[in-house]
């Protein structure tokens, strides 16, 4: 009933919300006769779920695609959708045509990789925001680290002190300390996933001590890298 007031305490003429608004909305546009108001205009829209295919997409259930995301997490996110909602997104996030995505769907249901249609999925929104240059260079670059199994051509890099060179550092403190996790935890469970690798090999000890040399490469997950440097002076 609070959330219902909302409406009246604005004096709503019209006010939209996902599906699972739609009692609150409803109730609202119903009370706000009772203060002399005319009811609202209630618009609701689908949910679209989350990358994980499951939970409505949410920052708390961290599985969204910010609209400030950089052009490859973007494009990389998109890709990671399971198979079931590459319709829904095209539907409800591209303006492509009706006629397109039921050809599209016929074309899967035929036997078409679904990867393809993804990847016109991540292209156009990437292109929406960052223009068609930089969907075609996110597409490049996430074929040549997911299918042609090579390093990014740009990577970030970390500078730290030599005192992380002379000895050995446990590797979850290093994930740690260069942001790469957010916390010990994670990385242990990242490890443990064998989602973590060192100059391309992969670990699996989550207790493991390495000794660094400039420029090693740490991986985490499919799509953060970052290599470390030896801050001079």
């Amino acid at each position: 009933l609070f959330q219902a007031y909302d409406s009246v305490a604005i004096n709503a003429d019209i006010e939209t919300g996902g599906t699972d608004q739609t009692f609150n909305l409803l109730v609202g546009r119903e009370i706000q006769p009772e203060y002399g108001q005319r009811p609202q205009i209630v618009f609701t829209w689908p949910l679209i779920e989350g990358i994980d295919g499951v939970m409505k997409m949410s920052k708390s259930y961290g599985n969204y695609v910010a609209l400030e995301d950089p052009p490859q997490d973007m494009y990389g996110k998109l890709m990671s959708i399971p198979d079931h909602l590459i319709i829904k997104y095209l539907t409800l996030l591209t303006d492509f045509s009706d006629m397109d995505i039921k050809r599209w769907e016929r074309e899967m249901q035929d036997g078409l990789n679904p990867k393809i249609v993804k990847e016109i999925l991540a292209m156009e929104i990437v292109a929406t925001f960052y223009g068609r240059e930089k969907a075609v260079e996110c597409r490049d670059e996430f074929n040549r680290i997911f299918s042609q199994k090579e390093l990014p051509r740009e990577i970030p890099e970390f500078y730290l002190d030599s005192s992380y060179f002379n000895s050995e550092i446990p590797l979850v403190d290093l994930l740690l300390n260069t942001g790469l996790v957010s916390s010990k935890s994670e990385a242990r469970r990242l490890i443990r996933q064998r989602g973590v690798r060192v100059d391309g090999s992969t670990v699996e000890d989550p207790d493991i001590k390495i000794r660094l040399k400039p420029d090693v490469i740490l991986q985490v997950g499919r799509r953060r890298f970052l290599k470390l440097k030896l801050r001079e002076g």
